[in-house]
């Protein structure tokens, strides 16, 4: 991938990896909780990370700090703050569920007629988008 652009940093990279895999084998069943945060962490890193790989190109390592700030936030959001990312999250997915489930039935009620589908009366409903 060529995330680490020389020795060193591709030590930093090996040591976190390898420090994050042994404090998830400490923690036993709670430790799928911290390999998870520190992989949405890093993926959330590297999906916002454009950034970072432009300023990589003046300063070799940039992008690579940026992806390793994001897999210790993960960490921390997963194992220090989960009562508060819980809190925050779980009504927000709820609401979520709950307004495409009603959505889903009110498409469902007004695709009454079986020859038509409803994602062609939710098109109807929400009109063409361009």
């Amino acid at each position: 991938w060529g995330v680490a652009p020389n020795p060193a940093s591709r030590f930093m990279l090996v040591f976190q990896a390898a420090a994050a895999t042994a404090l998830g084998v400490y923690v036993s069943f709670e430790g799928v909780q911290v390999l998870i945060g520190v992989l949405l962490g890093f993926v959330s890193a590297w999906g916002f990370g454009a950034g970072a790989r432009s300023v990589d190109e003046a300063l070799p390592g940039m992008a690579l700090l940026w992806y390793q700030a994001g897999a210790l936030a993960g960490l921390v959001l997963n194992t220090v703050w989960r009562p508060l990312l819980v809190a925050i999250a779980a009504p927000v997915l709820g609401a979520w569920l709950l307004v495409s489930g009603a959505l889903c039935l009110v498409l469902r009620a007004l695709a009454a007629d079986p020859a038509r589908s409803v994602l062609s009366v939710g098109m109807e409903v929400v009109g063409p988008s361009s």
